[in-house]
């Protein structure tokens, strides 16, 4: 209709017919893009990839996209609809899930109720590991640790020889007293072995 009248006006100069005219194809595309973005995300995604030209092309895209997720909305909803795909015609005779789980055999004790209050407990903070629900006193891994450590103390390693981390060269020279050495190296023969 305003193109129409645009068409009609001999009052409006020629520039303007045409800033007029490309101004209401922004604002359709302007009208176009908001209907599309406004809509629910899984139905605008199904309007834009078809790719409509106008705005009437897209409501009509989205209103027969609408039409078909609500018919297999009701389909999924309604199972007894599904004829032969309806899950009760694939069930076992005579079994009744409820009936396996109500004969479970208890077990021989029954679990004694915590005393301590759920809030108190998410309250506690260890400073040791930094972990929530207890304290440094009552604390796993520092015990863990602290008995490592006490192992450490009682049984003191045996000795190593030193070793060199840049070359696999171990100097067990300095283990063998001068006395040894010297005799059984009249030669001058270095007699430190490289480990390789």
């Amino acid at each position: 209709m305003l193109i129409q009248i645009i068409d009609g006006s001999k009052s409006i100069p020629k520039k303007k017919k045409s800033e007029l005219a490309g101004r209401i194809a922004a604002m359709q595309d302007l009208a176009l893009h908001h209907f599309v973005i406004g809509l629910k995300p899984q139905l605008s995604t199904i309007v834009r990839c078809r790719d409509p030209e106008t705005l009437n092309d897209a409501i009509n895209f989205a209103i027969s996209e609408e039409k078909i997720m609500e018919a297999s909305r009701k389909r999924y909803n309604n199972p007894q609809s599904q004829g032969p795909l309806n899950k009760n015609n694939y069930l076992r005779p005579n079994y009744q899930f409820r009936d396996r789980y109500q004969n479970k055999p208890t077990l021989a004790y029954e679990r004694t109720p915590n005393n301590v209050n759920l809030s108190s407990a998410q309250s506690l903070f260890c400073r040791y590991c930094k972990a929530k629900g207890h304290v440094i006193e009552n604390c796993r891994k520092r015990e863990f640790n602290n008995r490592r450590f006490q192992n450490t103390n009682q049984n003191p390693r045996t000795f190593q020889p030193r070793t060199n981390s840049s070359s696999n060269h171990v100097n067990f020279a300095d283990q063998i007293p001068d006395e040894i050495t010297d005799e059984n190296n009249e030669e001058g023969i270095d007699t430190v072995d490289h480990l390789n």
